[in-house]
């Protein structure tokens, strides 16, 4: 990961959870953000979607409930989302990459 602090004077987006648990606080057009825990002020996951043309689209990101679970969906790269729990940072979308050239 590269850089990994919020600059307070950029511009930000906030996003938080239907179940008001959790929040995100993402670079609106750069490549970080933090999920935190709003129940105990915990940072559970620290975001990083590189930094290929950040500057040409919002960073992709959003909560959802699956059942009686809170998930997070984000950008994990320019061409990439990934689907993660929010509460343990655990990234429930593993990909296998194929051998090169196949």
């Amino acid at each position: 990961m590269g850089h990994t602090s919020i600059d307070f004077a950029a511009p930000l987006a906030l996003h938080v959870s239907t179940c008001a648990r959790f929040a995100a606080v993402v670079h609106q057009r750069g490549s970080i953000g933090v999920v935190v825990d709003l129940s105990t002020g915990a940072v559970t996951m620290r975001l990083d979607r590189g930094s290929y043309h950040t500057e040409h689209c919002d960073f992709s990101i959003a909560f959802f409930r699956d059942a009686e679970r809170t998930l997070l969906v984000h950008a994990t790269a320019w061409n990439r989302l990934d689907l993660s729990d929010p509460a343990t940072g655990a990234r429930l979308s593993a990909r296998e990459r194929p051998p090169r050239g196949e």
